[in-house]
């Protein structure tokens, strides 16, 4: 072997060792709970239709259409009318946004969404959110959060109250709700905590 060649090798064995101890000196550092500087992995979004929602009563149509899509509309004469749907995202999501789509065609009604919390094990329920339509037509409500999902102690659901509107002329209805959420992104790399 020549010194060309002998030089070539020693340089590249360093380099790759060097980058071995540098990769190794990262992967054992303290992960950092997350903070508003944290680094985040998404977002994403999870998506419901109208039809992802139940009814506590027979007072909401589920499928009905108009020209501006399929939706959930009030037939009934209760008030307020409660849909529910679950929501399932993973345990350590930071949720940065909810978004409502829904139409109210009504001066004597709205459309509420609350976003809500339940300790699991007892009867203790949170509102994290709320979004009210009033527009007087389709319209899309966002609300920006920074609600973390603890999956160990609580349970998620979405209700949709419908309150007032005049019934049977779907002067209120729900499209769609979005549910946009990140992840720290130490929760990806789970090697990094000690």
């Amino acid at each position: 072997m020549n010194a060309r060649k002998i030089f070539v090798v020693s340089l590249l064995t360093n380099v790759l060792m060097l980058s071995v101890l540098a990769g190794v000196f990262a992967f054992t550092q303290t992960a950092q709970a997350h903070s508003a500087s944290a680094p985040l992995v998404g977002p994403f979004n999870y998506a419901l239709s109208s039809m992802d929602f139940q009814s506590y009563d027979d007072t909401l149509y589920t499928v009905g259409r108009n020209l501006n899509g399929i939706g959930m509309y009030k037939v009934g004469t209760l008030n307020p009318v409660v849909a529910v749907a679950p929501l399932h995202l993973p345990t350590g999501s930071i949720i940065g946004d909810i978004t409502l789509d829904a139409e109210d065609l009504t001066s004597s009604g709205d459309i509420q969404l609350l976003l809500v919390a339940c300790q699991i094990g007892t009867s203790n329920c949170d509102i994290a959110a709320t979004l009210v339509t009033n527009d007087g037509g389709r319209a899309q409500k966002t609300a920006t959060l920074n609600y973390t999902v603890d999956n160990a102690s609580r349970a998620y659901f979405l209700q949709v109250n419908y309150r007032g509107g005049s019934v049977p002329d779907s002067s209120l209805i729900l499209y769609f709700v979005r549910v946009g959420y990140s992840f720290p992104a130490a929760t990806f790399m789970p090697f990094v905590q000690r």
